[in-house]
C-alpha cells in the first residue's frame, strides 16, 4: 500500500489489557537504585529477552526482520515522545499552579 501511514498515538501501557506475549517473560526488576551510573544497562538487560520475543514472534507470523526492526524502533520513538509530551505538561500545570 504505497503512501500508507500508520501512526501509533496510544499508550505502551499493557497493565489493563491481556497480552499473552509479554506474560509469559519474566523482566526483572533494577537490581540497583535510581542514582546508579549502570541502570540504563540492566534496563536494557532485562528487556533484552522479552525484546527479542516478541521480535522473533513478529518475524515468525510473517514479517521481515527490517520491518519488524523499523516497526520496534518506530514504536519505542512514539512512546518516548510521548513520554516528553507529558513530561512538559506536568512541567506546565505545576507551573500554573505556582501562579494561582
Amino acid at each position: 500500500m504505497a503512501g500508507f501511514t500508520l501512526r501509533f498515538t496510544g499508550s505502551l501501557d499493557v497493565s489493563e489489557r491481556h497480552h499473552d506475549i509479554l506474560e509469559m517473560i519474566d523482566i526483572q526488576p533494577p537490581p540497583v537504585g535510581q542514582t546508579d551510573p549502570d541502570r540504563y544497562s540492566w534496563c536494557q538487560f532485562a528487556l533484552h529477552s522479552a525484546f527479542a520475543e516478541v521480535a522473533k514472534r513478529a518475524v515468525a507470523a510473517g514479517w521481515n526482520e527490517r520491518e519488524v526492526a523499523a516497526a520496534l524502533v518506530d514504536l519505542a520513538d512514539q512512546h518516548m515522545l510521548g513520554l516528553v509530551t507529558m513530561g512538559e505538561l506536568e512541567a506546565i500545570i505545576e507551573a500554573i499552579k505556582k501562579q494561582s
